[in-house]
């Protein structure tokens, strides 16, 4: 699979769905992370999205890449999720059109 190099950003992920980000690129990026995030010491995180129409799409193929990984996960609506500890990859919007969305990866120190 070839990424876009256009969707790394200085503190994000994000794109054109389904140009840039779609399912295969979200279950990558899940993959990616969970491998990371396992070496880390982490064994589950939870997955977040906005009401965006690509969100369940996005927010599945990334939940398939977690636990490909070997990750445990959990998911509540982004607002709750950015309360939450642990590593937390979430779908969000960009202030834009609504095919632009991105992909945070937090990870939160008690």
């Amino acid at each position: 699979m070839q990424l876009a190099p256009s969707i790394f950003k200085a503190y994000d992920i994000r794109g054109i769905v389904p140009s840039t980000v779609d399912e295969a690129v979200a279950e990558a990026l899940g993959r990616a992370f969970g491998t990371i995030a396992l070496r880390e010491g982490e064994t589950t995180v939870a997955v977040g999205r906005d009401g965006r129409l690509s969100g369940p799409s996005l927010c599945g193929a990334l939940a398939r890449g977690l636990v490909a990984a070997g990750m445990r996960i959990g998911g509540d609506p982004e607002p709750v999720v950015f309360l939450r500890d642990g590593g937390v990859p979430t779908f969000r919007p960009l202030p834009a059109a609504p095919n632009n969305t991105g992909v945070y990866f937090l990870h939160f120190t008690p």
